[in-house]
């Protein structure tokens, strides 16, 4: 029998880079694999991809389908672009000898409490922590800690249940629903214990890594923040305007942050802030930005971190240039409305054509819209680019602006 070669994908992101993963790898020629619990998380996949519904939360039913599967087809590798599957990915992997994370990276990286202790003994500079259980007397574990501080899960990502407390009451709050929760969406198990952690005050930036395995900077990018006390990511500003001692500064933390956590393999986002000492790592995850930014990388650097992260996966090196200098410039503001409630119309972009490159929207918003502070609060984005990088800036922040939320009163 003449076996095709496929590409077993372990979930998916449900929006964003997630359909472009299965998109190139069809334009490989090869043929894609979905594995999942719920084919319903992904309406598109079918035009991509054979979808195979099995328990993806267990390791010995993943290993006996795939097994199945290699019976009637050369698998050429096993990955994911869904963060809650990048250590299962990567398990896979490595039972059937393909290439792959180390997943026992993964796990020291996704956990973030066992991240902050592998980056201190590193030498890093890393907020100070404290975990916490239901047990534990929330006062005595932050003894010595100065509010505020910021509460949020051991694992995750999109500033779910992140927030910054002022006080003890406001922290022993959200400590209770952070443990309140024992499963995520996708129906995995949560470690029972929160992350209380020192407030780090700077500007946020995120640097884009790909390893090769060393690994290796692609660019530095801006963040924009909506207001505290959550942490909502709100724009990108692509690439960071800062000096360069502060562009090296931010580049050398994130290279020192990757190698102290044994990260050698695809692509990675590292977040820090440059704090009153220099550069302190804030999170690291193991996979591509999220956020459209693997968009706005390819707009300005005609770097494509998506089919890089494919290359890892089928253990083929991509094509770096040694020196990557921007080809124009480009910015991402999301559209987060005022408040709750069931929005009927969007207002403002008509006039804005002439300014943006593209302009999206979910037609949720349709819906009532509760916010929750988190990547859910968001129902759209627009990208703006230009060679002149303030005239980028200005352009995004004025279109933004522009946008005006219509909600329905009767709701």
């Amino acid at each position: 029998m003449n076996k095709k070669d496929v590409v077993i994908f372990i979930e998916s992101n449900t929006s964003g880079s997630g359909e472009d993963f299965f998109k190139i790898v069809r334009l490989k020629g090869l043929r894609a694999i979905l594995l999942t619990t719920n084919k319903e998380l992904y309406p598109w996949a079918e035009k991509y991809a054979q979808i195979v519904e099995c328990n993806t939360n267990a390791l010995d039913a993943l290993e006996t389908q795939i097994k199945t599967l290699a019976e009637e087809h050369n698998i050429k590798g096993i990955g994911t672009s869904s963060d809650y599957y990048i250590r299962t990915a990567a398990q896979m992997a490595f039972v059937f000898n393909l290439s792959g994370p180390d997943a026992q990276s993964i796990e020291n990286t996704q956990d973030k409490s066992k991240m902050r202790k592998i980056l201190k003994d590193a030498g890093l500079t890393t907020p100070t922590i404290a975990t916490i259980t239901f047990k534990d007397d929330i006062e005595k574990k932050v003894a010595g800690m100065s509010f505020p501080v910021v509460a949020k899960p051991v694992t995750g990502t999109g500033s779910e249940k992140v927030r910054l407390c002022a006080n003890l009451a406001e922290l022993d709050t959200c400590i209770n629903r952070i443990l309140s929760v024992t499963h995520n969406s996708r129906g995995q198990e949560l470690p029972p214990y929160a992350l209380v952690e020192e407030y780090i005050e700077g500007q946020e930036y995120s640097v884009e890594l790909l390893c090769n395995p060393e690994p290796c900077v692609i660019t530095v990018i801006k963040k924009h923040m909506g207001p505290e006390p959550n942490f909502l990511e709100i724009g990108h500003d692509v690439p960071a305007p800062i000096s360069k001692s502060e562009w090296q500064s931010c580049e050398q933390e994130a290279i020192k942050a990757a190698k102290a956590m044994q990260l050698t393999f695809g692509c990675l986002h590292v977040e820090l802030k440059l704090g009153k000492t220099g550069p302190v790592i804030i999170e690291i995850n193991t996979r591509l930005a999220g956020g459209m930014l693997p968009d706005l990388i390819k707009r300005v650097y005609d770097i494509d971190l998506i089919k890089a992260q494919i290359n890892a996966i089928l253990d083929k090196k991509s094509d770096i240039p040694t020196k990557i200098e921007p080809k124009t410039y480009a910015c991402i503001r999301f559209l987060v409305p005022p408040h709750n409630g069931k929005l009927s119309e969007l207002k403002g972009f008509e006039t804005l054509e002439e300014d943006i490159d593209h302009f999206i929207y979910d037609l949720r918003f349709k819906q009532f819209h509760e916010l929750k502070g988190d990547f859910t609060d968001r129902i759209g984005a627009l990208i703006v680019s230009d060679p002149d990088q303030a005239r980028c800036i200005e352009k995004a922040n004025t279109a933004v602006a522009s946008i005006h939320y219509i909600y329905d009163d009767a709701a």
